[in-house]
């Protein structure tokens, strides 16, 4: 299995100097897996040039040369569209912002880093050098899981119990974190596509075309559907999931439910709204902002977009229910369970945020 990450170039100097502050047994196998292309790590140019530079000056001392550095790397060039979305990025540091667009155009896995908080105001997945290697470990356990299970995913789904056979709770806490980059709708929509088209799998541009979608918007989806397990991607790819072919939309809420019931927006509301209590939109668009973002400030149109995706997970999932301009914590499931509503939630969320 091999996972596409983008590289922070200040956490790759300090290991390839071998600074005692960061050194580890976790660094050496990180060195390792790089060797083996078991991960596969993109830079910038423009921080590679910054690796080069320090390594030149230090050429007597340096641990690794130039040459076996650059062969663990994939370098990128950075674009002029990708410089403009950077600078809509809700991130402080541009030159952090410039990385996580570059991460994004080109649908990486994961930020690995020493210093999250030059990327706090991303949607990727930040981790270090450690968090890396414990997901690496539980997707190998949730493989070999979904390897060894034979039973049809029709019978898994029929209980608790048997749902973990599939997703793992190790797995599902990997989760707990992660920002939904698309509404439950155009999820679906094109998932469904892709299983009713091709058993086998396409290319993204060949969704894109089938399901009138366009092509970033498939590749943002890709995203969402790998971290459901929901399919793979690899090089453009996509490779639905087999277990979920012949789902029906109740069993494919029952799944979500299962994994989002342990998400921390999830938990985060579930603290402040009681059983069967009501409250407005506003207060949970609130909650789920400082839950996903802490202490960056976001607001306006991606704020409200965010949030909108967000609860037509939990909605769709059952978690929550809306109730006449209300959202309500269900006893029991939400009446909106396993529904795809053809008006987005997102069009009904009009609140503007300050």
């Amino acid at each position: 299995m091999k996972m596409n990450v983008w590289l922070d170039p200040a956490l790759l100097l300090e290991i390839f100097q071998n600074r005692e502050v960061y050194s580890s047994s976790n660094n050496e196998e990180f060195l390792l897996l790089l060797k083996q292309h078991n991960i596969k790590g993109h830079i910038t140019s423009i921080g590679w040039r910054r690796i080069r530079r320090i390594l030149e000056v230090q050429s007597d001392s340096a641990s690794v040369s130039l040459t076996k550095v650059k062969k663990l790397l994939t370098v990128c060039e950075i674009e002029s569209h990708v410089y403009e979305s950077a600078r809509s990025l809700p991130i402080i540091d541009f030159e952090s912002a410039l990385e996580v667009a570059c991460a994004e155009e080109l649908e990486l896995g994961a930020i690995i880093t020493h210093d999250h908080q030059k990327f706090s105001g991303s949607s990727l997945c930040i981790l270090s050098v450690e968090d890396l290697l414990k997901r690496l470990a539980l997707e190998s356990r949730y493989l070999r899981k979904i390897e060894s299970n034979s039973m049809p995913i029709s019978i898994v789904f029929c209980n608790t119990q048997q749902l973990s056979l599939l997703h793992p709770s190790e797995v599902i806490k990997a989760l707990t974190s992660y920002k939904v980059r698309n509404s439950i709708q155009t999820v679906i929509k094109i998932f469904d596509v892709l299983r009713k088209d091709s058993l086998n799998g396409m290319t993204q541009s060949d969704l894109a075309l089938r399901s009138g979608y366009k092509l970033g918007t498939i590749r943002s989806v890709t995203w969402d559907f790998e971290n459901f397990h929901m399919a793979s991607c690899n090089h453009g790819f996509i490779q639905p999931n087999k277990y979920f072919l012949n789902l029906e939309s109740s069993q494919v809420a029952e799944y979500i439910a299962e994994v989002l019931k342990n998400h921390e927006i999830t938990q985060s509301i579930y603290l402040d709204l009681p059983l069967g209590g009501v409250t407005t939109r506003e207060n949970i668009k609130q909650l789920i902002l400082r839950t996903s973002f802490k202490e960056i400030q976001i607001s306006g149109k991606s704020a409200n977009d965010y949030v909108c995706r967000m609860l037509s997970w939990l909605c769709f999932a059952g978690l929550l229910e809306q109730r006449s301009g209300f959202i309500a914590r269900p006893i029991g499931e939400g009446k909106q369970k396993g529904l795809l509503h053809e008006e987005p939630i997102a069009d009904q969320l009009s609140l503007q945020l300050v």
